[in-house]
């Protein structure tokens, strides 16, 4: 379900409004002109000058938008949004029968009664990855713009998709404020300079998915992790101008938490995902004073890059400092504590198996034999070939491995990991 919320003022003050749905003037509920700034919880959506979708228009994808500069527009100017429609499943070939318009991933097309009954697909924008099952597993066939009358346009088969997402995608711009040349990527490279764009790129949108941005090429050098959103400058997103060689998807922990600067949940807040080495670069330094895990177990350091004194902290609310046993404005690193995470199939799909501690057969959790990536998300980890750790073995540093390839191993040959 796509989803935005609407905020009076800038850096989401004010009275909010939440919408999941297309509405032709939010001076309905009051909002006519004074919404300063947005958030995007899911799908893709068009906010317009005027009622009834008409005016300027902007799009906007998932992300937070503190101010209306972030997405192009004038302060006070908005009367009306809607989701943008992003793909059309069709019942029949040839786009006939029952249709479903959907604008954000879907784990389980049975939810709107399609499970294994798609037969041909409008893309209407955005790069699409449609799955055999359900959970983004089994098969998968990658989708671009276009129209696909039949399941062999699609190079799958007919009446067997159970599951959707957006494939990853990225925007770089040569000059800031998205202006100059671009290049538009839907995956990996380890050297951006085959594109042209070695050490030029000034903003970036990220369309969907997750990203890592480096210094150098082949991932070396310093690194930045950014959400789906607009990076109109490289303040944005805490880098240097002019300093970036390589960039590659990252999977989501599956963890999230918000951070808020004053007590009981107050003031500016900043939401992650992953591990965040140094809270200064989203202006968050030693000011951490209230916060809620929504999801996942985390550990939070008082020094920055995981260093100094440390709380591990559950799925929960804490109000103030005193509730995760810190002290107040005394925090410059946050992680999730899970440190590998074990995907069924490559590009971070399919099942996947979070550990935290040594495991001598995998298959204890249905996963012998069967991985294909991983996500080192804290310290390093040796994986074997054979149980009891056992067999060849592969030692893997903090990071994103995609395949098998990016850690020398071999495809679905893992029985057992340890941490080093």
């Amino acid at each position: 379900m796509a989803k935005i919320t609407l905020y009076e003022h800038i850096n989401y003050g004010g009275k909010s409004a939440e919408l999941t749905s297309e509405c032709e003037f939010i001076g309905s509920f009051g909002f006519n002109d004074i919404v300063s700034s947005i958030k995007v919880e899911s799908g893709n959506w068009i906010v317009f000058e005027h009622a009834n979708f008409q005016g300027k228009s902007y799009h906007l994808t998932p992300g937070n938008y503190p101010q209306w500069q972030n997405w192009g527009g004038t302060n006070d100017s908005m009367s009306s949004v809607r989701p943008r429609e992003a793909i059309t499943l069709y019942e029949h070939v040839n786009f006939q029968g029952r249709a479903v318009k959907l604008n954000t991933a879907c784990e389980f097309l049975g939810n709107f009664g399609f499970n294994d009954t798609v037969s041909s697909i409008k893309v209407h924008s955005g790069n699409w990855t449609v799955f055999e099952h359900a959970n983004y597993a089994g098969r998968s066939s990658s989708m671009k713009p276009g129209s696909y009358p039949n399941w062999q346009a699609w190079g799958g088969s007919n009446d067997n998709m159970s599951s959707i997402k957006l494939s990853p995608s990225i925007t770089l711009y040569e000059h800031a404020n998205f202006q100059g040349r671009t290049v538009e990527l839907d995956g990996e490279c380890d050297f951006i300079g085959k594109h042209g764009f070695n050490d030029i790129v000034s903003s970036i949108v990220v369309h969907s998915g997750n990203w890592t941005v480096f210094e150098h090429a082949n991932y070396a050098g310093r690194s930045y992790n950014l959400k789906p959103g607009r990076y109109s400058t490289w303040e944005t997103w805490g880098g240097t101008n002019d300093t970036m060689s390589s960039v590659k998807p990252t999977a989501t922990t599956g963890k999230k938490i918000t951070l808020y600067e004053h007590g009981n949940f107050q003031g500016k807040t900043v939401e992650l995902d992953g591990e965040c080495d140094f809270l200064g670069k989203h202006g968050f330094n030693d000011v951490v004073s209230s916060i809620v895990v929504h999801s996942g177990n985390w550990t939070v350091f008082e020094h920055a890059n995981y260093a100094g004194r440390s709380y591990n902290l559950k799925p929960g609310r804490y109000s103030t400092w005193d509730a995760w046993g810190g002290t107040n404005d005394s925090m410059s690193s946050v992680k999730p504590t899970a440190s590998i995470t074990l995907y069924e199939h490559a590009n971070f799909q399919g099942r996947k198996l979070e550990l935290d501690g040594e495991c001598d057969f995998i298959g204890k959790q249905g996963f012998n034999d069967i991985v294909s990536s991983i996500v080192v998300h804290s310290g390093n980890w040796t994986v074997f070939e054979h149980a009891n750790y056992a067999g060849r073995s592969c030692t893997l540093k903090p990071g994103s491995y995609s395949t098998w390839e990016a850690w020398g191993g071999t495809n679905d040959s893992m029985s057992s990991v340890k941490p080093n």
